[in-house]
């Protein structure tokens, strides 16, 4: 403001505003966390809060993140305190396919309603990692092992294929004026993926090992217009196929080697990636971590920082 012509009506106080001194700062836009479970998993982080994952079935494609979100959880404050103005809200890693997301702007609200982004598109927590055969497989029973995992998903979606070619089948006869069209049975679940399908959610894959985003590539370009990588500590390791198939890499800010799966990241994880034609996003998953977005990006320089948190993420 210091540089602009005060004289210039934008520059003028408006009445009652507030002047605040800003040298020595700096003024970002708002950032956006594209992977967080506020409001699924809310404070206190005791059982009877934990909504964040179905799991009964493998696979639940129709259930929706926003049904549960709640809106006065403490965290949302918190991630506000760490510059964090718009966020995606994923279920839980249990199922094969875990439902749903809703993009939340963040601001006092009594229901998610209230707090939802205008025309943000909707998002589907696919988790292509060890976590559902492992959930499962403790209850002997499918899936119990990684290939267990793939099967499924591969069920899944050739499903949704056949469900989707019903329906465009029966949009013809109906247009045709066919008096035998009759309307596929509905389907909540294949609902979801069939818009998957068509491009209208976007796929959000759980992944930590190369040798899972790997299979887990190969089945986006065969079905899904359109995919990021959440968590993806050896994406460093495969980024040439990624960058090659336009996928996002939705990375923690700063978090790794509390199980099996991120022990092999580095903290340069993430500024490995901005000399790859790829965005990179710091995802914060818990509510302890929210604050950590900008201050902790994997060693990012301020620039790539900013176009990772801001740009990339809105991507």
């Amino acid at each position: 403001m210091a540089r602009s012509n005060r004289s210039d009506p934008i520059c003028r106080q408006p009445p009652q505003s507030r002047i605040v001194d800003g040298k020595g700062h700096w003024v970002t836009p708002g950032l956006i966390d594209v992977h967080s479970h506020l409001g699924v998993y809310p404070s206190p982080g005791v059982e009877a809060n934990s909504d964040g994952n179905e799991a009964n079935l493998s696979g639940h494609a129709q259930c929706l993140g926003r049904a549960l979100s709640l809106a006065g959880d403490p965290g949302f404050r918190t991630a506000l305190a760490g510059g964090i103005t718009s966020m995606q809200i994923l279920p839980g890693s249990a199922n094969l396919i875990g439902g749903r997301s809703v993009v939340l702007k963040n601001v006092p609200s009594v229901t998610y309603q209230g707090m939802k982004f205008p025309g943000a598109p909707q998002g589907l927590r696919w988790p292509a990692v060890k976590i559902p055969s492992g959930f499962y497989g403790e209850r002997n029973t499918f899936p119990s092992t990684r290939m267990g995992n793939v099967a499924g998903y591969r069920e899944q979606w050739v499903q949704a294929q056949e469900y989707l070619r019903d329906q465009q089948e029966y949009e013809k006869k109906h247009a045709a004026a066919n008096k035998d069209a009759k309307p596929p049975k509905r389907d909540i679940k294949l609902d979801t993926l069939a818009a998957v399908l068509k491009g209208d959610i976007i796929v959000h894959m759980h992944c930590y090992r190369a040798d899972e985003m790997a299979p887990s590539s190969t089945c986006r370009t065969s079905w899904l217009p359109r995919a990021a990588f959440h968590h993806a500590v050896e994406a460093y390791k495969v980024a040439d196929l990624l960058a090659e198939q336009g996928v996002c890499a939705a990375m923690w800010a700063d978090w790794w080697g509390f199980k099996m799966r991120p022990t092999t990241v580095f903290q340069k994880t993430s500024r490995s990636w901005t000399r790859r034609p790829m965005a990179v996003q710091s995802c914060t998953p818990t509510r302890t971590k929210v604050t950590h977005l900008m201050a902790r990006s994997g060693g990012i320089v301020n620039r790539h920082a900013v176009r990772s948190d801001c740009l990339a993420a809105s991507w």
